[in-house]
């Protein structure tokens, strides 16, 4: 998230699931993620005869991503599909969510050890297949924050989320 680098599709890593309420539950999680991030940025200024305009380069390198989240979860169709006697395992059903991540690529060149806070208002939906497997689509939209200042206002992302339960 942010500037850091891109966002990428597959970490592994830990969550644990508390449940606060009959619908509520906060999730707790830590997890690592492979991805790019920046190694440098090189500009070219050019003046031509239309104009002048400047071309940014940029090199990226590998990075490991590490992160706690921390996610307050309403399962607001929860008492609907009990009622109906539709599959409730492992919460499943829709969801609204606000997670909140702390974040740092530590090895990076470029921005290292830099933290990054977000938050995302997050809409998903989670199907459990056993009581051990379920996945969870969720379309987030968020903010992302480096150094106490907003980099990426309104961030929309799409994730997938498969687990297996232990």
């Amino acid at each position: 998230s942010g500037n850091d680098g891109l966002r990428v599709p597959a970490s592994i890593g830990y969550f644990n699931e508390l449940k606060l309420g009959y619908t509520t539950s906060l999730i707790l999680s830590g997890n690592i993620s492979l991805g790019k991030a920046i190694k440098s940025v090189t500009t070219t200024y050019i003046t031509n005869d239309i104009g002048s305009y400047t071309v940014s380069n940029i090199v990226y390198e590998p990075a490991i991503k590490l992160d706690i989240k921390a996610e307050p979860r309403w399962y607001f169709s929860y008492q609907n599909r009990y009622m109906k006697g539709n599959n409730i395992k492992l919460n499943s059903g829709f969801f609204l969510s606000l997670p909140c991540e702390i974040s740092t690529n530590p090895l990076t060149k470029f921005y290292q050890f830099q933290l990054n806070l977000s938050t995302a208002a997050s809409f998903g939906y989670r199907y459990a297949f056993t009581n051990n497997f379920f996945i969870e689509p969720a379309a987030n939209l968020g903010i992302g924050i480096n150094f106490i200042k907003v980099s990426s206002p309104f961030t929309p992302y799409l994730g997938l989320k498969a687990a297996y339960i232990f």
